[in-house]
């Protein structure tokens, strides 16, 4: 099923659309079994998976203590790191170099951000904030300006930088008395709308938490958007949006209730799969599946959506994570960008930042 850019002429196809999005997947895209990981589980070596394996221990100073950091973007022109909802700055060999971001209620500071992106062409980094308002600063931390994606009817719920679209895209959701909208919608760099996608739309009347938001992936294909309560992953490229694949859950697939109603919250963890974050790189989808008050590292093999990776793990996380050396550490992507996954370790030396490890893959034979 394909959904093109809405203009203005187009507003009687958009309606139409929405009114047809009341089921979430297609049975006539590819499907990927995730429905019974508690039995199937198996293991994977990292000298299977990739070619090198490179540890980049990041700078500890008072300017840049980290205590929860995401990978926002690595290159030889450096590495960004989200954390405390500002970005720290280091240049490709850890060195520390800038702090990016201001909390606060001045000119050009925010309250707090739910997304950090970089555009690496321009030197941009973006910050969505809860405000519905983003902000742009230069990579030496210099404010550029911000703007605003949706309206006071409308929430920003995430939003990702794409390199292969050249457009900021967000998920927008729109509460109705009797139900909900969810749309994608893109931005150029300087705050101008370009279109807006629908991607579902249902009658279901809930509590709405706003915790629980879709997840983007940038691909060189185009990005990726699914929603916690939606089997299928949709792809957004220039032509529009598709539906590109759907992981089937089987009975662990929660209903938008169970994911948004605080009250139901013990049992959507308990009985629900929550794909809490995802990787894709031309050869495999890494996935962080919570379950079962737990979470399991799960590893497709995209030549044919077979699993070739399936470990629980809970307090203790490396009996499950990838084995990359011989001092027993271990390691699962939390980003991708090509053929390369990265995410951090922690030193052995505690009062240390963590180190970040870069992966390449190897290339299948297809």
């Amino acid at each position: 099923m394909n959904y093109t850019n809405s203009k203005p002429l187009l507003l009687i196809t958009i309606n139409l659309i929405i009114a047809l999005l009341t089921s979430c997947s297609s049975s006539n895209i590819p499907t990927v079994d995730i429905s019974d990981l508690e039995d199937n589980e198996c293991q994977v070596e990292a000298s299977q998976l990739y070619k090198s394996i490179d540890k980049i221990q990041l700078e500890t100073t008072d300017s840049c203590l980290l205590s929860n950091p995401s990978v926002v973007y690595f290159g030889d022109d450096g590495i960004l790191v989200w954390d405390n909802n500002i970005v720290y700055r280091f240049d490709k060999s850890g060195h520390f170099l800038n702090k990016i971001g201001k909390i606060g209620h001045g000119c050009g500071e925010f309250v707090a951000s739910v997304s950090a992106n970089y555009n690496n062409k321009r030197g941009i980094i973006l910050f969505g904030t809860n405000s519905n308002e983003v902000y742009k600063y230069s990579v030496d931390g210099t404010y550029l300006g911000k703007f605003a994606v949706s309206g006071d009817d409308n929430v920003l719920m995430t939003s990702k930088w794409s390199e292969s679209l050249g457009e900021y895209v967000c998920e927008i959701r729109h509460y109705r008395n009797d139900g909900l909208d969810v749309s994608l919608s893109t931005w150029d760099i300087n705050g101008k709308k370009l279109g807006t996608y629908p991607v579902y739309s249902d009658d279901e009347v809930a509590e709405n938490n706003f915790t629980h938001t879709g997840s983007l992936c940038d691909t060189d294909g185009g990005m990726l958007f699914r929603l916690p309560f939606c089997e299928t992953v949709y792809k957004l490229t220039k032509n529009g949006v598709e539906e590109t694949l759907a992981f089937d859950l089987g009975s662990h697939s929660a209903t938008r209730e169970m994911v948004e109603d605080c009250a139901k919250a013990d049992l959507y963890e308990k009985e629900c799969y929550n794909i809490f974050n995802w990787s894709v790189t031309p050869e495999h989808i890494y996935l962080c599946v919570a379950c079962n008050r737990g979470t399991r590292d799960v590893l497709i093999n995209r030549e044919d959506n077979s699993i070739i990776h399936n470990q629980f793990y809970g307090v203790d996380e490396s009996n499950c994570h990838i084995k990359i050396d011989n001092s027993g550490n271990t390691f699962w992507p939390w980003i991708a960008k090509g053929n390369k996954v990265a995410d951090f370790i922690e030193s052995r030396d505690k009062t240390k930042n963590p180190i970040l490890v870069i992966a390449t893959e190897k290339a299948t034979n297809k």
